[in-house]
């Protein structure tokens, strides 16, 4: 797991300089930046910035048009 959170903190380099520094505004920008991982990255945004999670859900859900994204592990952080 440590590996897969490594990749994806690449990831939140398009907008920030750590997941910590993430901002609520960048958090379309980082959801948009990878297709292929949109969804494992809007998990790890969850898990690691809980404060970000009603972002998060908003971009996924009416931006992204993707609603079921949520993982298990993201749902009981």
């Amino acid at each position: 797991m440590q590996h897969e959170s490594e990749n994806l903190e690449l990831f939140i380099k398009v907008a920030a300089d750590s997941i910590g520094a993430l901002r609520k505004v960048d958090v379309m920008r980082v959801l948009e930046s990878n297709p292929m991982r949109t969804r494992p990255l809007a998990n790890y945004i969850c898990r690691h910035r809980p404060d970000l999670a009603q972002e998060v859900a908003e971009v996924m859900e009416e931006e992204l048009g993707i609603r079921d994204w949520r993982d298990q592990e993201a749902i009981q952080a």
